[in-house]
């Protein structure tokens, strides 16, 4: 019987230390769990965040291209109209001077 409650007593003081130790990790995986869960959450509202501003910068592009465009001249028939270098290629022409040379 001694040797019974002797061994009965070596179990229960080795569970105890087992439960102990059980509790001490579940502890740690629950605080490591709650840091995941705040890092997935920032990660969230930094990807929230970063959706609106590229949403407002796409915004803006579209808004500036639609002015340039608006202020932009409209563009000439290509042969109708002579560029500014034609222009005085053929007064070079006429008068005998070309680009480059002196008179």
């Amino acid at each position: 019987m001694q040797a019974e409650r002797a061994q009965l007593a070596s179990q229960l003081k080795f569970a105890e230390r087992r439960l102990g130790a059980l509790e001490q990790e579940r502890a740690r995986l629950e605080a490591d769990l709650a840091s995941e869960r705040a890092a997935r959450q920032t990660a969230a509202g930094e990807a929230s965040a970063l959706k609106a501003v590229t949403a407002s910068q796409r915004a803006q592009l579209d808004d500036l291209l639609r002015a340039t465009l608006a202020a932009a001249p409209p563009p000439t028939r290509s042969g109708s109209a002579k560029t500014p270098s034609k222009v005085a290629t053929k007064a070079a022409t006429k008068t005998g001077n070309k680009r480059g040379s002196q008179a």
